[in-house]
């Protein structure tokens, strides 16, 4: 397993587009919320795309709030959002989701692409990860395919609330050459991230807290699933 490449992948200029792709709201702050505010910060351009409804339990009104609401501490507008409204813990399920996702893609000409990592545990996560996986030779516009990695075995490591440790990459059996790409956080980044995970106050069951807790970390972590 390499150790993570550091953060000069992560450079944007005013003119450069990041776009974001999950599966729930939520995603888009654990995994990528400091990358967000580094991106904003610099002048690019950043649209954030939601695969599901987020509707799992009758939630995706609270749940849409909560993005929005999520979304003001990481500075972003309702307007950068996209809804694609598959049915939440169904995206396997959706022969839609690949034309719909492509159409994000080439109506928005991202030069970054983050995506649920095609390796997370949850298969939502893991569909959404291998659609845009299988897409990005056709997105000219963007250098950079990158995952971001949620639920896996082990993954965070120590799990719960460490906000002074590092988020380190797991042990990927079959993939030891993986590479990572590592972006560490202001202070205030980290703590804008906090405050925007705070939202997800419908999220409360006790794993899925210990699971939004346990990515409060100096850092974020990515893995290059493609570049050109």
């Amino acid at each position: 397993m390499n150790s993570p490449e550091p953060v000069a992948a992560f450079s944007f200029a005013p003119g450069q587009r990041l776009q974001i792709i999950v599966p729930h709201p939520d995603d888009e702050s654990l995994g990528a919320g400091g990358l967000i505010q580094r991106a904003l910060q610099q002048g690019a351009d950043c649209r954030v795309v939601i695969a599901s409804d987020g509707n799992r339990r009758n939630k995706m009104k609270i749940r849409r709030r909560e993005l929005f609401a999520a979304a003001a501490h990481l500075g972003l507008r309702p307007d950068a959002f996209v809804f694609l409204d598959f049915p939440d813990g169904r995206l396997a399920r959706s022969p839609e989701l690949p034309s719909r996702t492509a159409d994000c893609l080439r109506d928005f000409s991202p030069t970054t692409i983050i995506v649920s990592d095609p390796l997370d545990r949850h298969a939502d996560h893991a569909c959404l990860g291998r659609i845009v996986s299988a897409l990005f030779p056709q997105i000219t516009s963007a250098r950079l395919l990158l995952g971001s990695l949620i639920h896996f075995r082990g993954f965070p490591k120590p799990r719960g609330y460490q906000p002074q440790s590092e988020l380190t990459p797991p042990r990927l059996a079959g993939l030891p050459d993986s590479v990572w790409l590592r972006l560490p956080l202001t202070l205030e980044e980290q703590n804008h991230k906090r405050a925007a995970v705070a939202e997800y106050r419908s999220q409360g069951h006790l794993f899925l807290r210990r699971l939004l807790r346990s990515h409060d970390r100096t850092n974020e972590l990515f893995r290059v699933l493609a570049q050109r």
